[in-house]
């Protein structure tokens, strides 16, 4: 299933902290980061991969500050989504989602305004997620080309789409799309030939410019293959974030002005280089992305703000472990109500008024009335009489 969620602040309403995109709705008629999981089945990896695009993102999220943002007030949709890698689910996303940016009645629209509206665009993905964004590449390749686009318009539109794919093997150097890629050599599930050389050299990065649209940042890591890792360590969470942070902000102030503010990604990756060769920390590489970060002057909450939300966050996951129990327990006490009902009814089905009565009464405490019970304890139980009749049989 394709479904996707925007993702939201918990509340006494909303336990899970996200709410489902309804039909007809399309989120990326603003901007967006579009974070995709491997495994669109399991509630961990959807939901997981879209609070640490969050988080990347500087936008508080549980137990991080960050940058004092809230998540309800910044212009960005934080997206998860259950799209697998089926051909009918990804013609289906893109044509839902990405054609209508770009055409009007069945016909391509202007260059400049189809680039606008795809700088609306920005995934963040992991592992073998990256496989849909180069599923959803060739796509919408195909649907422009339809729609009239030449070669260099679909070119100059597409890079407007940023990738931020982490922990994956996946870049292939020939994407249209604007992609900065991370990954640690030493991480054997994505690791290639073409990591040999780095693993084998004295260098503990690589900056690598595949072509003018595709980047990678290669490092020596503990090779841990990890959502985790990527998004919390500082060593390699702080140039994450500041890639993010960037295609962001760029969509933010493209969807505000009139005229398009298409993104630079070689200059944002040679920055991005620039600033991970300097002798600075990684923590302070994000005290600068957070002293100048604005998101279009969304509000930042204060440290006391922040902290009543962090014990909203802790009552609402208490209530959502609670209403699990609830529903474990309501759903097995339906089990156990139908099966007496069989069992009752079987019963009534199978033996005379009278030893019915008996049973239920023995069985679950039924209540019987005086005269009932006085029959009772005056009439032989099946048991009985069988036992009865074996013992004449015997004689």
């Amino acid at each position: 299933m394709m479904t996707m969620y925007e993702r939201t602040n918990k509340s006494i309403d909303n336990l899970y902290g996200s709410r489902e995109i309804e039909k007809g709705e399309n989120p990326f008629t603003k901007p967006c980061l579009l974070c995709l999981s491997a495994q669109e089945v399991v509630d961990k990896s959807v939901f997981g991969i879209a609070k640490a695009g969050a988080s990347l993102a500087r936008v508080r999220t549980r137990e991080n500050y960050n940058a004092g943002f809230d998540i309800d007030d910044v212009p960005i949709s934080f997206l998860a989504s259950r799209l697998s890698t089926k051909e009918e689910e990804i013609k289906e996303f893109v044509d839902t989602y990405f054609v209508p940016l770009i055409e009007r009645d069945g016909h391509k629209i202007d260059v400049n305004s189809a680039c606008k509206a795809f700088r609306n665009i920005n995934i963040l993905t992991y592992c073998d997620g990256t496989l849909k964004t180069l599923l959803m590449e060739a796509h919408l390749t195909d649907r422009m080309k339809e729609l009239g686009y030449t070669l260099e318009e679909i070119e100059e539109i597409m890079r407007q789409i940023v990738i931020v794919p982490i922990a994956t093997d996946r870049v292939l150097g020939v994407e249209k799309c604007s992609v900065v890629a991370f990954k640690d050599v030493n991480d054997t599930e994505v690791s290639t030939e073409k990591d040999a050389h780095l693993l084998g050299s004295q260098e503990s990065e690589e900056f690598i410019s595949y072509s003018p649209t595709v980047y990678q940042y290669s490092y020596k890591g503990d090779g841990d293959h990890s959502l985790k890792k990527y998004s919390t360590r500082d060593d390699v969470m702080a140039l994450v974030t500041y890639i993010i942070v960037n295609a962001l902000e760029n969509s933010v102030d493209n969807y505000r002005s009139h005229s398009v503010i298409p993104i630079n990604i070689s200059d944002l990756f040679y920055k991005m280089r620039d600033l991970a060769q300097m002798k600075i920390s990684r923590e302070e590489i994000l005290q600068q992305i957070d002293r100048r970060l604005r998101y279009g002057g969304a509000s930042k909450l204060s440290k006391r703000e922040a902290l009543a939300l962090e014990k909203l966050d802790v009552v609402t996951d208490q209530l959502r472990t609670a209403k699990r129990e609830l529903d474990r327990t309501q759903h097995y006490n339906l089990i156990q109500a139908k099966q007496l009902a069989g069992l009752e009814e079987a019963i009534r089905n199978n033996c005379s008024d009278i030893n019915t009565l008996r049973i239920l009464l023995e069985g679950i405490g039924w209540q019987v009335s005086k005269e009932q019970l006085e029959m009772i304890m005056n009439t032989p139980s099946d048991k009985e009489i069988i036992e009865g009749l074996e013992s004449k049989k015997t004689k």
